[in-house]
C-alpha cells in the first residue's frame, strides 16, 4: 500500500554505456575515459588481468578497459570472482584495482538509501567520472563508465530502496541489498542482518525492486542463520522474488572473523536449493589455491572475496598461481587514488589495511606517518625495496572453529584447515551438579569436544 505513493519513474536502460577506446598498450586513467556518448553494449569478453609487476613506471592502465560491461541478459553470477562489499575499502580506486587484477564483478561499499536519496548526480568533466554528491558538495559515491559494478544498498524500506535504485540505475550493472552486516549502525536502523529475521520485509524489498527496475539484476547478501532449516527457509523466500543471485557469507551473525566459515552449512544450503538461482560463497578464500578448493568443496556457483582481496587484489588474477608482492599492489593503488583524486584520508586508510599484516616493516611505519600523497608515495616506493617483503610469505590467518560447533573439527570438508597452536581441545564438564528436581537437558552429563583459547601473554 505504501508503494502507491511512489511515482512511477522510467528507469534508464542500464545497458546504455559508452564504448571504450581500443586498448593498444597501457593507458592512463584520463586516456581511458572517453567523452560521454551512448551506445549499446557488445557481448561479454573474457576479462584479461593486468600484470602490475611488468607495468611501466608512471600511470598505466585502469580497469580492464577492453571489456565492455555486459548487457542485462548477459550478466551472470556463475563461474565468477567477485570483490565483496567492504565499508571504506570499496571506493573507486580500490574497485578499479580489483577489476584491473581480474575481478569479474566489483561491489560498492554499502550506501544507505536515505543518504543516496539526498545525492545529486553530476558528471565530472575533468576526471570523466560520474559522481553522486550531497547538496553540500560531499562526495558519497563515484564510478566510471564501463565499471562492472554492483551497487550495494543498505535499506529497511521497499519504497526508499526503489527510489534510491532508480537514481543510480543508469550508472551501475546490478543492485545488491545488504542483509548480512551485523554492525550496530546497520541493525539499529533495521538494515543489514536485522532483515534476516524479517522474511516478509525481505520479500517486499526484493520483489519491489525486481518488478520495477526494468530488468536490472537484483541480488542480496545474507549470513547463515542459527539452523540450516532457518537459512533454507529464508533462501527460498529470496528465491521466490526472482533475484538474479544470492550471496551467502558462511558465518552466522555472532560469529567473529577469526572463526571458520561454515562450508558444510553452505554446501547443504546449495544442495537443497538446487541450481536454478546462482549461490555465491563468501568466506575464507585467501590464496589462489583456495579458489578451486572452495568451489569443489561447496559447489558454489561463484566466489566473493573480502579480506583476501583487500590484502592482495592480485588474488583475482587467474593466470597466476602465486600472489604478487604487496608493495606492487600498494604502489598501483596509490597511483589510481591520485588519478581519481580520491580523498587522502580514505586512501591512507585503505593503504594501511592492505599492508596491515606487515606492521613490522619499516615501510609500513612510514606509511602510517604519511601526511600527504607525496609521503604516501615515498612509503610505497620504500616498500618495494624493503627486505621484509623478500622474506615475507603471503598472509593466511589461522582461523579456528566456533566454540559452539565442536563437531566442525571432525568434518571431512574441514580436513585441510589448520588449528592455531595456542588452541587445544578440552573436555567440557558441568560447572555444578543439577538440583534433584531440576529438568535434565538431553545432553546433560555427556562430554563434548570444544575448543578453548589459550592465547600467549603478548595478546
Amino acid at each position: 500500500v505504501a508503494l502507491k505513493c511512489v511515482p512511477r519513474r522510467p528507469v534508464v536502460d542500464c545497458a546504455r554505456r559508452i564504448t571504450p577506446p581500443t586498448l593498444t598498450n597501457y593507458l592512463s586513467f584520463t586516456d581511458w575515459i572517453m567523452p560521454f556518448e551512448e551506445e549499446p553494449l557488445s557481448a561479454l569478453p573474457t576479462t584479461q588481468p593486468v600484470d602490475v609487476a611488468s607495468s611501466p613506471a608512471g600511470p598505466s592502465e585502469v580497469v580492464a578497459a577492453e571489456a565492455s560491461p555486459p548487457e542485462v541478459s548477459q550478466w551472470s553470477y556463475r563461474g565468477k570472482l567477485l570483490l565483496a562489499p567492504m565499508v571504506r575499502i570499496n571506493t573507486l580506486p580500490f574497485r578499479l584495482l580489483a577489476a584491473e587484477c581480474g575481478a569479474d564483478i566489483v561491489y560498492s561499499e554499502e550506501l544507505v538509501d536515505r543518504s543516496v536519496l539526498q545525492c545529486v548526480r553530476t558528471e565530472n568533466t575533468k576526471l570523466r567520472t560520474i559522481d553522486y554528491r550531497h547538496p553540500d558538495g560531499k562526495l558519497i559515491f563515484s564510478t566510471v563508465p564501463h565499471e562492472r559494478l554492483a551497487f550495494q544498498l543498505g535499506t529497511a524500506c521497499a519504497a526508499n530502496a526503489l527510489r534510491a535504485s532508480q537514481l543510480v540505475a543508469a550508472d551501475v550493472c546490478a543492485i545488491d541489498i545488504n542483509m548480512g552486516c551485523p554492525v550496530k549502525f546497520s541493525t539499529q536502523g533495521g538494515m543489514g542482518s536485522a532483515l534476516l529475521t524479517q522474511p516478509e520485509k525481505v520479500h517486499d524489498i526484493l520483489s519491489t525492486l525486481v518488478r520495477n527496475l526494468g530488468g536490472l539484476p537484483v541480488t542480496c547478501k545474507i549470513r547463515l542463520l542459527e539452523t540450516a532449516e532457518q537459512t533454507l527457509q529464508l533462501a527460498r523466500i529470496i528465491q521466490s522474488t526472482g533475484v538474479s543471485a544470492l550471496a551467502v557469507h558462511a558465518r552466522r551473525v555472532p560469529d567473529r572473523p577469526r572463526y571458520w566459515a561454515q562450508y558444510d552449512a553452505f554446501k547443504v544450503l546449495k544442495e537443497d536449493l538446487g541450481g536454478e538461482m546462482p549461490i555465491v560463497l563468501n568466506g575464507d578464500v585467501f590464496l589462489p589455491q583456495d579458489i578451486p578448493r572452495a568451489l569443489e568443496a561447496t559447489g558454489a556457483d561463484s566466489l566473493m572475496l573480502a579480506r583476501g582481496a583487500m590484502w592482495n587484489p592480485s588474488i583475482f588474477d587467474r593466470s597466476r598461481s602465486k600472489l604478487q608482492p604487496p608493495p606492487k599492489m600498494l604502489e598501483r593503488y596509490i597511483e589510481l587514488a591520485m588519478q581519481t583524486e580520491n580523498n587522502f584520508a580514505n586512501t591512507k586508510y585503505v593503504a594501511a589495511q592492505m599492508m596491515s599484516n606487515h606492521g613490522r616493516a619499516l615501510s609500513y611505519q612510514a606509511l602510517t606517518r604519511a601526511k600527504d600523497y607525496a609521503s604516501l608515495q615515498a612509503a610505497a616506493s620504500a616498500a618495494l625495496t624493503d627486505p621484509h617483503f623478500e622474506r615475507a610469505t603471503p598472509h593466511v590467518p589461522v582461523l579456528e572453529p566456533a566454540p559452539d560447533l565442536p563437531h566442525a573439527m571432525q568434518l571431512p570438508i574441514n580436513a585441510w584447515r589448520p588449528v592455531p597452536p595456542h588452541w587445544r581441545a578440552v573436555q567440557a564438564r558441568a560447572k555444578r551438579p543439577l538440583a534433584a528436581d531440576a529438568a535434565v537437558p538431553h545432553n546433560a552429563g555427556s562430554q563434548r569436544l570444544c575448543v578453548e583459547a589459550h592465547r600467549p601473554s603478548a595478546y
